[in-house]
């Protein structure tokens, strides 16, 4: 397994659109890999996210986003 971590900070204004947006990215990634993505936000500063993606391998995550 190999893991990726974001964070990034998102406007309250945006939230919605941030949450579309990466419903829309999931589902073309989908088509080419095998990932598991969460999304987590922060209880102390609610602009802050984390985005956490599980491959099944380094090489996974290289083949679609270092090709």
């Amino acid at each position: 397994m190999f893991v990726k971590v974001y964070e990034y900070y998102v406007r309250e204004e945006c939230i919605e659109e941030y949450l579309t947006i990466q419903e829309k990215a999931g589902e073309i990634y989908d088509k080419y890999i095998d990932a598991h993505t969460i999304y987590l936000r922060s209880k102390k500063d609610e602009a802050k996210w984390m985005e956490i993606t599980r491959y099944k391998s380094e090489e996974e995550y290289r083949k679609v986003y270092l090709s």
